[in-house]
């Protein structure tokens, strides 16, 4: 297969082994088997081979001359159900156009926006931030998803105080949609203490249909997914509301591509979502 003699290879494998110093293989009955150090070995050459291979397809991107691209980064639930729909209408006009999208957490979000290294961000926290600009905002509510045997679902609306003896499934305790919730729980006098903690809502959902527990999520998730008979939702009371945000850089100039698709975003968040906070009269 490597056009190679038998003896060539060997003498390769011994070369390789004294500059290593340590074995490559173990010679057992005539064959080679890979040793532990091996295969630890392989995966970091693997991974530089990668490396290798995304400068030949940079070098290929930049020897095809395009537009300037957009970059989105945005929470799981984001980059699944809003961004998809905003980079259909995008392409539709701009086919030459690249579009990179990332799903990352909340706080790199805010870090990439800023830093530069994304240009529209899409994030769901309680506080504004600074060092990034906020381009347009929408009220989410929070609701409980669960499979419809639970107990709870039984319930038009859910109250807080009854959660305390249910499987509370949210999101990571460091994530801002989280503290929002926790300080929703604490000002009416109760207490969020998640059981099963996920970094987005569709595995929130899933174990929620996985009868798991009950999930606090927004029901942005659900709004592109088929409907299914395994999980239904219900209202909390009191209401929590999170903030979604569409943001970008504070500074410098954005190209009317980036322009375009922060108004694609505002536009499939109107249709998911609903209006504004600021044409809601602040709500």
């Amino acid at each position: 297969m490597l056009r190679v003699s038998q003896p060539a290879v060997s003498k390769m494998l011994r070369e390789a082994e004294e500059q290593l110093g340590f074995r490559v293989f173990d010679r057992q009955g005539g064959r080679l088997k890979t040793r532990a150090e091996t295969e630890s070995l392989i995966s970091a050459i693997e991974r530089v081979f990668l490396d290798v291979e995304s400068i030949h397809l940079l070098a290929a991107r930049m020897r095809t001359p395009q537009k300037a691209g957009v970059r989105i980064a945005g929470l799981a639930s984001f980059t699944q159900t809003l961004v998809p729909l905003a980079t259909e209408a995008f392409r539709a006009r701009h086919p030459d156009t690249a579009v990179e999208i990332y799903s990352l957490q909340a706080e790199e979000v805010v870090d990439r926006v800023a830093s530069g290294k994304i240009d529209l961000g899409v994030i769901q926290s309680g506080a504004d931030h600074n060092w990034v600009q906020t381009l347009s905002s929408f009220q989410t509510k929070v609701v409980c998803a669960m499979h419809p045997d639970h107990p709870l679902a039984k319930h038009k609306r859910v109250e807080l105080r009854e959660l305390k003896d249910h499987t509370v499934i949210s999101y990571h305790l460091n994530e801002p949609s989280t503290l929002r919730m926790s300080e929703a729980f604490r000002e009416a006098g109760e207490t969020l203490s998640p059981t099963v903690t996920v970094s987005n809502a569709g595995t929130a959902v899933a174990l929620a249909e996985r009868g798991v527990g009950v999930a606090l999520i927004t029901p942005l998730i659900l709004s592109t997914r088929p409907a299914s008979k395994s999980v239904v939702l219900r209202e909390l009371n009191p209401g929590i509301r999170l903030k979604l945000r569409i943001v970008g850089a504070p500074k410098g100039s954005r190209s009317k591509e980036i322009e375009e698709f922060a108004a694609e975003l505002r536009k499939a968040a109107q249709t998911l979502i609903g209006v504004l906070p600021d044409e809601a009269g602040g709500a």
